[in-house]
């Protein structure tokens, strides 16, 4: 497997050590020494609120940049001698390459299980005119304990239900961070909007809009693209911690049910591409141990780790604000039909794939005497069960994967691991057993399936 390489670079010149490479180089700061792809834009609105970020967290943005573009511009298909496992070189400019060079492993373990891609991480020496951009927008700041907690803010279900929980048991409202594009700004806006409406109090919610269609590989670049866009979530973290350093913050909040974060493969064939592990407690583990490496004395957290969909929206805080809210949020797979969903069908979610059928049943799971308020564009579930494409076939696999209750604990530990390793949660293990048994249950009963005893 040949080895693409990608080199960010701040002015668009080709560091000396890559100068005889074949490596795309992609230039970062083009004009005026302002950042692209909504970094300047980011840095402006968190410097708005009288605040700085680290310069550490700024650096790290870059790395997450670097590999935003590489996993959403490199195919697969024409990357990989698999159709999957592609073999990714990223080159980022920093102040001390020594210094980064020390987290480069950890950094390669952590990517390696979030996008099952090999992952060599490298550094070249920033610029001066980087450096006297950091120097003007970033200051190191140590984190304070009473200091408002950072949530991640995505428009999606179980982010809307660790806002409403956030701002009714944290002692002070929480700072929101949103990735936002074209499928989920507005969802963002409504969300804000209602939260603000109910606690009479101003959110602040920093949108970082970031786009990969913006980066000029050269003129030798060919590539198709890559929909998977398995790595997104690191971008989406590192975003929290810039956010977080501006304000001190300890805790970063990221909301989402323990059922889709462990992520166990229904089937034998979901082991590998069709599982993701965004928020595996593996993924969070070795990102907590970055940030701690860096010297950014602060933590990824997610509240819901040991509970269902249903069990958390049958726990929110606040009952009413959630119901009103239900609608408006989003979990499709398919984020990038959703405008198309809304205009043809009037629905924003498909209704059959895999996050619309958890959605489902956590709604009849929370609320089983009232009708789902979703729009869905196919409302009826009945027909799946012999339905000969991809609806029928999340529904098959749903049915293999009921074999695991069958499972005793010790068993089901060893497919829990199949998706990565649990030695960080080891004591939370029970908790995540229990979470996977009851999380299968609870779509069974919403597709009509029979739960196995």
């Amino acid at each position: 497997m040949s080895r693409v390489q990608l080199v960010l670079s701040w002015d668009g010149s080709r560091p000396a050590e890559w100068s005889e490479s074949d490596a795309y180089v992609v230039k970062i700061a083009p004009t005026r020494n302002r950042p692209r792809f909504g970094i300047h834009e980011l840095v402006k609105t968190i410097t708005s609120q009288g605040q700085r970020p680290d310069p550490r967290a700024f650096e790290l943005v870059l790395v997450a940049l670097a590999v935003w573009l590489a996993d959403t511009r490199l195919s697969r298909v024409q990357h990989s001698q698999d159709n999957w496992t592609r073999h990714i070189g990223i080159s980022v400019p920093v102040r001390n390459p020594d210094l980064w060079h020390a987290h480069a492993s950890v950094l390669s373990h952590l990517l390696g299980t979030l996008s099952g891609d090999i992952w060599e991480i490298a550094f070249h020496a920033a610029p001066p005119a980087m450096t006297a951009y950091i120097d003007a927008t970033c200051v190191e700041r140590a984190t304070v304990p009473e200091a408002p907690a950072v949530a991640l803010f995505s428009g999606g279900l179980d982010s809307f239900v660790g806002a409403i929980d956030a701002f009714s048991r944290e002692a002070s409202p929480p700072i929101f961070v949103s990735q936002v594009d074209a499928g989920n700004s507005g969802t963002v806006d409504t969300l804000t909007d209602l939260l603000e409406a109910h606690h009479q109090k101003t959110c602040l919610v920093y949108r970082w809009a970031v786009s990969s269609r913006a980066a000029d590989f050269g003129p030798g670049f060919k590539g198709q693209g890559e929909l998977t866009m398995r790595a997104r979530s690191f971008l989406f973290f590192v975003g929290s911690v810039l956010v977080a350093t501006a304000h001190g913050s300890m805790r970063i909040l990221v909301p989402e049910n323990g059922f889709i974060s462990l992520n166990v493969p229904l089937d034998p064939w979901r082991l590998g591409a069709l599982t993701t592990r965004t928020t595996h407690p593996f993924v969070i583990a070795r990102f907590n141990e970055l940030l701690e490496a860096m010297g950014l004395h602060m933590r990824l957290e997610n509240p819901f780790q040991a509970l269902t969909k249903g069990e958390m929206l049958a726990q929110c805080a606040d009952q009413g604000v959630l119901w009103t809210g239900l609608p408006i949020t989003v979990s499709c797979s398919k984020p990038r039909f959703v405008r198309r969903y809304r205009a043809q069908f009037g629905a924003s979610h498909c209704g059959t794939c895999w996050p619309c059928l958890i959605r489902r049943a956590a709604v009849q799971r929370a609320f089983p005497s009232l009708d789902d308020p979703t729009p869905y564009v196919t409302q009826q579930l009945s027909h799946l069960h012999s339905e000969p494409g991809p609806s029928g076939h999340v529904v098959r696999s749903l049915q293999y994967g009921l074999n695991m209750l069958r499972q005793p604990d010790y068993e089901l530990r060893w497919t829990l691991a199949s998706v990565a390793p649990l030695g960080d949660a080891e004591a939370q293990i029970p908790e995540l057993i229990g979470c996977i048994r009851r999380g299968l249950a609870e779509v069974a009963q919403r597709v009509g399936l029979v739960v196995p005893k």
